[in-house]
């Protein structure tokens, strides 16, 4: 009996156990924009003069996040016009194409409108956006899932040229997610 006695002693007590559950959950990010529509045509543009969209471009982040947006443009191919990239009236085969997010196409382009502006002249370097790069009364910063910016752009005519068929020139308009 002092055999058995020793033996339930030495044994632990056991108590029964609770546990509990957490729900993990995970997204993938998503960065993705979209525009629409995929062009515009500015038709036929008098050498040495401008010319301003009239229609919005809107692009809207399809992403699940708040995005950034950088714009570029790609020269003409074949080899034709070169972009400007400062302010002054583009001289012979150089033409300048600026870009603004505003809402309602307004956009003050910025100094008397005799020359391109510098914050908004579209080049081959990708450029992020800022308050004031590309900026009417709307930013490509910070833009929320699934929310739209309307883009604007005014192109101004090389002074002269010896190319009189029609130039297609691409732009791109590049999301990263806001930091």
């Amino acid at each position: 009996m002092i055999s058995l006695a020793v033996l339930l002693f030495a044994v632990p007590k056991v108590d029964a156990a609770e546990s509990g559950t957490i729900d993990v959950t995970v997204t993938i990010q998503n960065i993705s924009v979209s525009i629409d529509p995929a062009s515009y045509d500015f038709g036929a543009v008098a050498l040495g003069s401008k010319s301003q969209s009239t229609t919005a471009i809107t692009v809207t982040n399809d992403g699940n996040v708040n995005e950034d947006y950088s714009l570029n443009l790609t020269n003409p191919s074949p080899p034709s016009w070169t972009a400007m990239t400062t302010t002054g009236a583009p001289g012979a085969e150089k033409y300048t194409l600026e870009a603004a997010f505003d809402a309602d196409g307004t956009i003050a382009w910025g100094n008397d409108q005799a020359t391109p502006n510098d914050n908004h002249i579209l080049t081959t370097t990708i450029t992020a956006c800022t308050a004031s790069k590309y900026a009417g009364d709307q930013t490509g910063v910070n833009v929320p899932a699934n929310g739209a910016r309307t883009l604007y752009l005014r192109f101004w005519a090389p002074s002269s040229t010896g190319i009189f068929t029609q130039q297609t020139i691409p732009v791109t308009v590049t999301a990263a997610k806001s930091p």
